[in-house]
């Protein structure tokens, strides 16, 4: 009579189990990327109602900011408060925090969140959401999502990373 397993069932049974642990490692992972586009979504779609509720007090006029200029009077900077050393990043440059210009929305979107880091690559870090003033009346938010091709909500423009698995989204008060 046979008492016990042999060595190869309990060879056999050991890989089952671990090629079911990490599918569930690969899902897991999916699941979180998920959430965190979803909470960058949720994020977005809030600053640009607070971003519109600010314009409607204020005559069509958006707040200003200081940042990157992008033109003779156009300004690019975070949206979002406390990213770590006052910047947010593009993969080419930081980009400071405007404490005016937070101050500013503060009545609007009290909790002003930032985007986590999702990418590092040999020019820096990708993380952050992105306000550019065009004009008093023209805007565009721009933001990261992680993986390629992803979903970007309101945003009227995408583009997926060529190197770094990343979408850059840009959303505009202004149809193009």
């Amino acid at each position: 009579m046979k008492k016990g397993f042999t060595l190869i069932e309990l060879l056999i049974v050991i890989a089952i189990i671990s090629l079911l642990a990490s599918l569930a490692i690969v899902s897991l992972r999916s699941a979180r990327v998920k959430a965190e586009n979803t909470q960058r979504l949720s994020d977005i779609n809030n600053y640009i109602t607070a971003l519109e509720a600010y314009a409607l007090d204020h005559d069509g006029k958006f707040p200003d900011i200081v940042g990157i200029a992008t033109g003779p009077n156009s300004a690019f900077g975070c949206l979002g408060n406390d990213y770590p050393n006052g910047n947010c990043y593009t993969e080419l440059r930081p980009i400071p925090e405007d404490p005016n210009f937070i101050n500013e929305l503060d009545d609007y979107f009290p909790a002003m969140p930032i985007a986590p880091i999702i990418h590092h690559n040999t020019l820096g870090e990708v993380e952050g959401y992105f306000y550019e003033k065009i004009s008093d009346n023209s805007i565009k938010i721009h933001w990261f999502m992680q993986g390629k091709d992803q979903s970007c909500g309101k945003a009227q423009d995408q583009i997926s990373g060529n190197q770094s698995n990343i979408t850059w989204c840009t959303w505009s008060n202004q149809q193009e």
